[in-house]
C-alpha cells in the first residue's frame, strides 16, 4: 500500500477511525490575555548560552518577575512543570472545561495544562518553507495514507492525531527533508504513536508491509531514533 496508490483509492472508500473519546461539541478558541502577550513576545525564543547566569552574576532581580516571565524567558525544551508555573488568570477561554470528572486528576488543572501546552507547542505555519523538496500536497497525501493505515489496523483516532503531531514537530525542527524520506517519517511516526496509544499495537513488520517495500524494518527503527531524539 503506497502513497501513490492510496491517492487513487481514497475516493472509493471513506476512511474512518474508531472513536474512543468524546468529541467537543463546539470549537475551542483560546484567547491569551494581554499579560501573556506582552511577556511571550520576548520569551518564546530560547535563550542563548551567553544568557545563562553564573555564580558571579546577581540574579536577585528574578525574584520580582512573575511566574509567566520566568517561564517564557527560559528554554522551552521541556514542558514538565508548566501547569503550576503559569496561573490560570493568564489565559482565558470562551468555554469551560469540557472534561468529565476524573479519579486520577483534577479536572480544571488538567484542562489548564492542555491549554498551556497547546500555546507553547504551537506549530509553525511556514514550516514547509524549510523543506524545498516538499509540497503541501505531499503532506496531505501522507496524512491521508496514515488515516487508511489506521483504518486497516483498527487503530484509534488519538493514534492518528499523535502521529500527525510527531510529523509536524519533526518538520518544524529538522530542515531539508528529502521527499523520498517523507513516507518513512510518516510510518515511523505512526509506529511510535501506536506504542503510546494502543493497547495492542501492530508489529514492526506490519508498518514495513504497508509501505509496499518503500521502507524496511531497519529503516523504521533508525528513523525512530532520529524522531525521538
Amino acid at each position: 500500500m503506497s502513497i501513490k496508490s492510496s491517492k487513487y483509492e481514497r475516493s472509493c472508500r471513506q476512511p474512518a477511525i474508531l472513536s474512543r473519546k468524546r468529541k467537543a461539541d463546539k470549537e475551542i478558541v483560546i484567547c491569551p490575555s494581554p499579560e501573556y502577550s506582552s511577556s511571550s513576545s520576548v520569551g518564546m525564543t530560547p535563550s542563548s548560552s551567553d544568557d545563562t547566569p553564573s555564580s558571579d552574576v546577581d540574579i536577585s532581580g528574578d525574584e520580582n518577575k512573575s511566574p509567566e516571565q520566568k517561564f517564557f524567558s527560559s528554554s522551552l525544551n521541556s514542558f514538565r512543570g508548566v501547569a503550576h508555573m503559569i496561573s490560570s488568570s493568564s489565559f482565558s477561554s470562551r468555554r469551560i472545561s469540557p472534561l468529565p470528572d476524573l479519579d486520577w486528576a483534577e479536572q480544571k488543572d488538567l484542562w489548564h495544562s492542555m491549554v498551556v501546552k497547546d500555546l507553547v507547542y504551537c506549530r509553525d505555519p511556514k514550516m514547509l518553507y524549510r523543506h524545498p523538496d516538499l509540497a503541501p500536497l505531499m503532506r496531505a497525501i501522507l496524512f491521508d495514507w496514515l488515516m487508511e493505515v489506521c483504518e486497516v489496523y483498527k487503530m484509534h483516532r488519538e493514534t492518528f492525531y499523535l502521529a500527525v503531531d510527531y510529523v509536524d514537530r519533526f518538520l518544524t525542527s529538522k530542515p531539508d527533508l528529502p521527499r523520498n524520506c517523507l513516507q518513512l517519517l510518516g510510518a515511523t511516526a505512526l509506529f511510535v504513536a501506536s506504542k503510546m496509544e494502543e493497547i495492542y499495537p501492530p508489529k514492526l513488520e506490519s508498518f514495513a508491509f504497508v509501505t509496499d517495500g518503500a521502507c524496511t524494518e531497519e529503516q523504521i527503527l533508525q528513523q525512530e531514533l532520529v524522531l525521538i531524539m
